[in-house]
């Protein structure tokens, strides 16, 4: 019974396991140490993704470890994946929700962009107002 509850787990996800989920969960490579955006690229991308991840992770390390506790007389299982997956289910979409992850959103249509120059500026002046953003709002919340 567990074998088909994770398959069918990991068939919904679109991973085959948590090996090929872990590599696209993997952050991206540093940036050369004397390369001048290296600053840049480690204290607020790969901190960010880092910060944005982190609870993704935990929420698919969670659901795997709960279907692997379904025994065949678990009486409900909607009730043990609840009492198991809803913190990290929420911490999870609470990092989802975020100015950063809107923020990687808008990245992709910087993709269709042929000039790099160009690309690199709109990628540092959204970071910066997303950074200014998010300064404000923790200070609103009181954090």
């Amino acid at each position: 019974m567990r074998t088909i509850l994770l398959q069918q787990w990991w068939r919904k996800t679109g991973y085959p396991d948590q090996q090929q989920l872990a590599a696209s969960l993997a952050p991206p490579a540093p940036l050369f140490a004397d390369h001048p955006l290296g600053h840049w690229w480690s204290d607020y991308w790969q901190a960010n993704l880092e910060q944005t991840w982190r609870p993704v992770w935990h929420f698919f390390e969670a659901a795997e470890q709960a279907l692997r506790q379904v025994q065949p007389d678990t009486p409900d299982i909607n009730a043990h994946l609840a009492r198991h997956l809803n913190e990290s289910y929420y911490a999870a979409t609470q990092a989802l929700d975020s100015s950063f992850t809107v923020l990687m959103e808008s990245v992709e249509a910087l993709a269709e962009e042929s000039q790099l120059e160009r690309v690199v500026a709109t990628l540092l002046s959204l970071s910066l107002l997303e950074a200014r953003y998010a300064e404000q709002y923790a200070k609103q919340r009181g954090i």
